[in-house]
């Protein structure tokens, strides 16, 4: 099974049949074990860093990949290859390539250079080794476009096991239907989240396991009439430290010092997008921090703009699976072309704390 990804170059995803005796692959998915030789390393670590090592913004830079490399010649090899996540670079003639290349071989893969190949369970269970097969004299015009494609692959693989993660518990089907009918917009919930309602401010929230570890919230509320400008990041920031220090169990600060302000659509409405981070106060006795995507979104037909706010709370951990949870709530969201009939509107209980 061939399938193109760049002119020249083919990723083939195969499944090798699992040992009885095959243990689980260490680590997390977006931890890579590169395996290739010391002298190769070095001319392609550069290259190999830049795209399979992007940055995100959240309090600091992050990366979304982590990359550790080792020699294949080196006595560790047979423990670190089994890891999840395994990226071998080399030539098809390379011995240490053998075993996952049968993989490939027993699939009818086309091996020839340069190319892209994805083999599964080949030293452990769960596992997923990429083949980056290059010539010996490969050089970075040929490396770059398989790195790239590399990771495009990954980052969508990662993306679905963040939501497959995320919606493990079920979609909040009956939520989404109740928030639509009754208030006039929606959000695709997993049903781990739990909510209340002050005022005309929704908060959602999912703490699970432990608060002191990791906290997913997101709330929303509007401003009607819908202003006659568009926010400002200054406006953007003055109304979510109203709603923080009003409604939000967790003190903080809105912090602008990194933000990036962007435009765009949200399905038809018009979306106007803040990313920063928060801060807990300084009289705190121990500091905290993390990410926010802030969003006003307008609704015409309602006469309101909603302010839609996710933050996130994950000290010490990745936390790019939890921004893209959270992104893909965000995305969610959609507001009727008018609003519901008061006559009509029937009383939803806010959901316990589990």
């Amino acid at each position: 099974m061939r399938h193109r990804i760049l002119p020249g170059i083919a990723m083939v995803a195969l499944i090798a049949t699992a040992g009885c005796d095959q243990r689980q692959a260490y680590g997390d998915p977006n931890a890579i074990v590169v395996g290739t030789p010391e002298a190769r390393w070095n001319e392609s670590r550069e290259l190999l860093r830049e795209s399979l090592q992007p940055t995100f913004v959240t309090v600091r830079d992050e990366e979304t990949f982590r990359m550790t490399w080792k020699d294949p010649a080196d006595p560790d090899w047979p423990v670190l290859r089994q890891f999840r996540q395994v990226l071998l670079l080399g030539s098809p003639e390379d011995p240490w390539m053998a075993d996952a290349l049968a993989v490939a071989r027993r699939r009818n893969a086309d091996l020839t250079p340069p190319t892209l190949i994805q083999v599964f369970d080949v030293w452990a269970r769960g596992q997923m080794v990429n083949l980056m097969l290059v010539p010996p004299d490969a050089d970075e015009s040929t490396l770059r476009p398989l790195a790239d494609s590399l990771q495009s692959l990954l980052d969508q693989q990662y993306r679905q096991l963040s939501l497959n993660r995320m919606y493990a518990s079920g979609r909040n089907d009956s939520l989404t239907v109740q928030l639509e009918r009754n208030q006039g917009f929606t959000l695709d919930l997993p049903r781990v989240y739990y909510w209340d309602r002050q005022d005309s401010v929704f908060i959602f929230r999912n703490d699970n396991p432990d608060p002191s570890q990791l906290i997913r919230q997101i709330a929303v509320t509007w401003i009607s009439p819908i202003p006659a400008e568009r926010p400002t990041q200054d406006d953007l920031v003055a109304w979510r430290q109203e709603l923080a220090d009003r409604y939000y169990q967790d003190r903080q600060i809105t912090e602008v010092h990194r933000a990036d302000l962007s435009r765009g659509l949200l399905s038809d409405r018009e979306l106007v997008q803040l990313q920063a981070s928060w801060a807990n106060h300084p009289d705190e006795t121990w500091p905290v921090a993390g990410p926010i995507i802030l969003r006003a979104i307008t609704c015409p037909g309602q006469n309101r703009m909603y302010l839609v706010d996710a933050w996130l709370y994950a000290p010490g951990q990745d936390k790019y699976q939890y921004m893209i949870q959270l992104e893909t709530i965000l995305n969610s969201f959609r507001c009727t072309d008018q609003l519901p009939d008061p006559d009509t509107v029937d009383p939803i209980e806010p959901a316990p704390v589990p």
